[in-house]
């Protein structure tokens, strides 16, 4: 099963926001290619004089990515990878928000609708 045909997966969340992006009128600077695992930002784009710099997060597919174990169930639940890689890009968006302060810093997220609104609870409390 190819993970990278799910509509969750984290390069079909980019490609997503890149076309929304574009759509709004932001010229796409930049994006990672998720498929090799490229590290840096997401999504780069800018509008006038804005920079707006996106992490973006896919949903944990139920098998394993890596063609060498290609149908193997993971042993991790979905919905707990979910949870860690939720809190490694709000971490990853304060650093870049660090590094560039002049930057609009934004999450970019797959819509699932109890991972979002957990998400989202979690989120309001931090700010709270």
């Amino acid at each position: 099963m190819d993970v990278t045909a799910d509509w969750f997966w984290e390069g079909n969340v980019v490609e997503a926001i890149a076309r929304f992006l574009a759509d709004e009128g932001w010229t796409i600077v930049g994006k990672a290619d998720t498929d090799s695992k490229e590290r840096g930002v997401d999504v780069q784009a800018g509008r006038q004089s804005h920079t707006l710099l996106v992490e973006a997060k896919g949903y944990p597919a139920k098998t394993y990515r890596d063609p060498r174990r290609a149908g193997e169930v993971k042993p991790t639940n979905p919905t707990n990878q979910a949870q860690q890689w939720y809190s490694h890009a709000l971490l990853k968006v304060m650093r870049l928000q660090t590094k560039h302060p002049d930057a609009l810093v934004a999450l970019g997220f797959s819509d699932f609708r109890a991972t979002a609104r957990s998400s989202r609870r979690r989120a309001a409390a931090w700010r709270s």
